[in-house]
């Protein structure tokens, strides 16, 4: 999977994802520091990628609907400290939520919006069928 790391995102994040295999690039390095919202999804679709934010207008179906993306991960964590942060990514990415018995579930993030929590997830997909899983909170030291 291929993702663009939105401003908002910590660097450590960014480096994290590369470390333990995802294909990242970061506004910076992309040239998008101050772009537009509608400057950044079309980059994402250009590039094929998913965008990983803490703006929570991307969360907003009407302006951003999810089935003309790659995906839209809207993080919702407060305080948005780093450690549970990177946890929550990459348990959803892998497919290691608690409730889950197998591998990774999320084949593709194309045309689906996530928003991600300590708690859990939810996720609106393409025809606008929603999905939900709770856990228990996830914290860096669980």
């Amino acid at each position: 999977m291929r993702f663009l790391a939105d401003e908002n995102v910590f660097p450590k994040v960014v480096s994290h994802l590369i470390e333990i295999g995802y294909d990242v690039k970061d506004s910076k390095s992309s040239n998008l520091l101050r772009a537009s919202d509608d400057e950044i999804m079309e980059f994402c679709i250009k590039e094929e990628r998913t965008l990983i934010t803490f703006d929570k207008h991307f969360a907003n179906i009407l302006r951003h609907p999810p089935e003309n993306t790659f995906g839209i991960i809207v993080i919702r964590m407060h305080p948005p400290i780093l450690k549970d942060v990177q946890k929550v990514l990459e348990r959803f990415l892998s497919g290691n939520w608690p409730v889950w018995e197998q591998g990774p579930i999320v084949k593709t993030l194309k045309g689906k919006l996530i928003v991600l929590t300590k708690k859990g997830y939810r996720m609106r997909g393409i025809g606008g069928y929603y999905e939900q899983c709770r856990s228990r909170e996830i914290s860096a030291q669980g």
